[in-house]
């Protein structure tokens, strides 16, 4: 563990502070830590914190966080990132964007149509699945063909029962959303009931088609 002491000490020819060493006290088991160090596997004079120490110095990056806990249970390193790595990375996406958006011709402009509508239609085909499942877009692209009865949709479409449970599993939230209707709107229980699209979900069904 660190002992709260600023001085000195020359370690293998160069100058660290003690507060900068981790000193062992405690050996679960000095047989095995021998033979472990023989393999070269590991080390017995802690060492290796000041040379992370000395090697974030020379990056300019912030000091470590060390942890253990009084029986030497364990033992945490946090590292963190160099305060500029953020600040780069947001250069280097800035460039890229503005690279990839370059319209110089009308290929150029096609490109980047396609290139902007296949991201919406990947994110919108994976939010979909997150909230509300991967039958979702099955069900959505089903009825972009025609207008389909319940029977046709939870027992051809998904193979599952014609259950009220199911009906407000897979139907019930894309009817919340108002992606899809009924098409007999006045009587929910008729007998040619069926479900259709909305202008809203022909509207997504063409995203997700991209």
């Amino acid at each position: 563990m660190a002992l709260p002491i600023n001085i000195e000490e020359l370690i293998h020819g160069q100058s660290i502070e003690w507060d900068q060493l981790v000193i062992a006290r405690d050996y679960r088991n000095r047989r095995i830590g021998d033979f472990l160090k023989e393999l070269h596997l590991t080390e017995g004079r802690g060492t290796g914190v000041p040379k992370i120490y000395r090697a974030l110095e020379r990056n300019g990056s912030p000091m470590p966080v060390l942890e253990t806990d009084p029986d030497s249970n364990y033992f945490l390193t946090v590292i963190y990132a160099h305060p500029d790595a953020k600040s780069i990375e947001a250069t280097e996406q800035t460039e890229n964007q503005n690279s990839d958006l370059n319209v110089n011709s009308l290929e150029d402009i096609d490109n980047l149509l396609n290139y902007l509508t296949n991201q919406v239609s990947n994110q919108a085909k994976s939010l979909i699945s997150d909230n509300f499942g991967d039958k979702a877009e099955l069900i959505l692209v089903y009825l972009s063909e025609m207008p389909r009865k319940k029977k046709e949709i939870l027992e051809e479409l998904l193979g599952v029962s014609l259950q009220t449970k199911n009906k407000k599993r897979y139907l019930d939230p894309l009817l919340n959303q108002n992606w899809i209707e009924l098409t007999i709107k006045e009587n929910p229980r008729d007998m040619n009931q069926k479900y259709q699209l909305t202008e809203k979900g022909r509207l997504l069904v063409k995203i997700l088609k991209k």
